[in-house]
């Protein structure tokens, strides 16, 4: 079976149409099926008074991450 030029075109724009709309349709799963990812900073601080004048100011930082699948 042989096909003319025009056909052989329109086959080759169903293929790539459907390659094109396939792709979508996996990247929107992927988009949809993700992660949670959740960022919790907690900071504290605290000074201590020596005497008159001398104060000691210390600061933490701390960072976790909480990264689950969601279902």
């Amino acid at each position: 079976m042989f096909f003319s030029n025009n056909q052989t075109h329109k086959i080759i724009c169903t293929m790539r149409k459907f390659i094109l709309l396939t792709a979508i349709a996996v990247a929107t799963a992927a988009a949809l099926v993700g992660c949670n990812v959740t960022r919790t900073i907690t900071t504290t601080s605290s000074s201590i008074k020596r005497g008159d004048t001398t104060v000691i100011i210390q600061s933490k930082t701390i960072e976790s991450y909480d990264a689950t699948k969601k279902l």
